[in-house]
């Protein structure tokens, strides 16, 4: 079994005996107390007693960082989930915090599609791009609508939160049947709008996040794969058949965000953008 987190390396002299038994337990568990106070000692804590761990893990297991597995020792996952959670905001706090900072805009860049799909979340979800009095909306134009159905359920929430707390629209320009599946998913998380095949000239997809405009430019061979997998199979099982998670999470890319502050560019394309949603809405009543 292993663990996907990495702690510092401590050092026995400067780090508390918590601590040590976290960055332990992180490497190897379940453990008892006795295996652990062998290990602190071997590894430069000789003088450590045997009370001195026990204490420490009864504390740490009264905190919920620490649960008892029989008679072994190992993290709590829900502590690390909150980790996990709290690291993430704090890393899109820290990439966003100074955006106002840059004449030129701010630029991300994302090394994985599934880094790059969870930072695109984080950071819509968060409404950190919507300003006091700032329009409250937010539109994507997409060549194919950005997928999903690799989130967890606290994911999923946060895409739900981004669908229904803005004015949520999607500008896609293909319309395949995954495009059209995904339409329906998007729509169940309370998006306002989601327009397929749309006539709307663009290279790479970008969105309208209030008075911020994003680039995002995607690997042509990224691209590629997208046209191919999307246009080859009828449903999202389709997908999943032909190796599309694979893909996903094993491709090593360079995909680059750059977010810009201009709230006359984004006046205009939210006009622009809002007329494809009005024609739809006119042709709805007159039927």
């Amino acid at each position: 079994m292993t663990l996907s987190i990495t702690l510092p390396q401590l050092s026995p002299k400067s780090a508390s005996t918590k601590d040590l038994i976290i960055s332990i337990l992180s490497e190897e568990w379940p453990l008892t107390a006795r295996s652990l106070c062998s290990k602190l000692q071997r590894e430069g804590s000789a003088s450590l007693s045997y009370q001195a761990v026990h204490k420490s893990l009864l504390g740490l297991e009264r905190e919920k960082i620490v649960e008892k597995i029989g008679k072994g020792y190992q993290i709590d996952l829900d502590w690390l989930n909150n980790l996990r959670k709290f690291s993430d905001k704090t890393i899109e706090s820290y990439k966003l915090d100074k955006t106002s900072d840059f004449d030129g805009g701010k630029v991300l860049d994302f090394y994985n599609p599934f880094d790059f799909f969870r930072g695109m979340l984080n950071i819509f979800a968060s409404r950190t791009l919507i300003e006091k009095d700032s329009p409250n909306y937010g539109c994507g134009c997409l060549k194919h609508l950005w997928w999903p159905l690799n989130f967890n359920k606290e994911e999923f929430e946060k895409f739900k939160i981004m669908g229904e707390t803005y004015e949520s629209y999607v500008i896609c320009a293909n319309d395949t049947p995954v495009d059209r599946w995904l339409k329906d998913y998007y729509l169940k998380a309370g998006f306002n709008g989601i327009k397929l095949g749309a006539d709307y000239k663009f290279e790479d997809d970008f969105a309208v996040i209030g008075n911020y405009y994003l680039q995002i430019f995607f690997p042509e061979s990224m691209k590629k794969m997208n046209d191919k997998l999307f246009s080859s199979v009828k449903d999202m099982s389709g997908l999943i058949n032909k190796g599309f998670l694979e893909n996903l999470f094993r491709q090593k890319t360079h995909i680059r965000v750059i977010i810009i502050r201009n709230p006359e560019l984004c006046r205009q394309l939210r006009q622009r953008q809002l007329s494809y949603f009005k024609e739809d809405e006119s042709k709805r009543k007159s039927k």
